[in-house]
């Protein structure tokens, strides 16, 4: 869910809206793509 929340904007967000307490832990991305909580980087 956090991944679907980062594609959103802030104020629709809910429950997710603070990304910096998102984690990958369980998620692994296929090579060519990536996580979408990953600005700038």
């Amino acid at each position: 869910m956090w991944q679907l929340a980062a594609l959103l904007p802030p104020p629709y967000r809910g429950v997710y809206a603070h990304l910096e307490e998102a984690t990958e832990r369980y998620l692994i991305f296929p090579a060519g793509s990536g996580s979408n909580l990953r600005f700038g980087q």
